[in-house]
C-alpha cells in the first residue's frame, strides 16, 4: 500500500508507484483526514514490514494464478 496526498484537484503519491501499476489501474482509496503523521507513518511502517516478509515465490505464483484467471475470465 503506498501513501498519496490530495493536492490541487489530483491524487499524488508520496511512495514509490508499484513497477507493475500501469495507467487505468483501478485503485481504492482512503481518507485519513484527522488521523495524525506520526499515526499513518508507524501504520505503513508496519504495513512495509509485512509486505518484506512475503517470499518472492509467492508474489510470482499469485501473479501467475491472477494472470490465469484474467485470461480465463475473458
Amino acid at each position: 500500500m503506498i501513501r498519496a496526498v490530495y493536492r490541487s484537484g489530483t491524487i499524488e503519491p508520496v511512495d514509490a508507484v508499484p513497477p507493475t501499476w500501469i495507467d487505468g489501474t483501478e485503485l481504492l482509496v482512503e481518507c485519513t483526514v484527522g488521523e495524525s503523521a506520526a499515526a499513518l507513518t508507524r501504520w505503513h511502517d508496519e504495513m512495509e514490514a509485512h509486505a518484506a516478509e512475503v517470499r518472492t515465490e509467492d508474489i510470482e505464483e499469485l501473479d501467475a494464478a491472477l494472470m490465469q484467471a484474467d485470461q480465463e475470465a475473458r
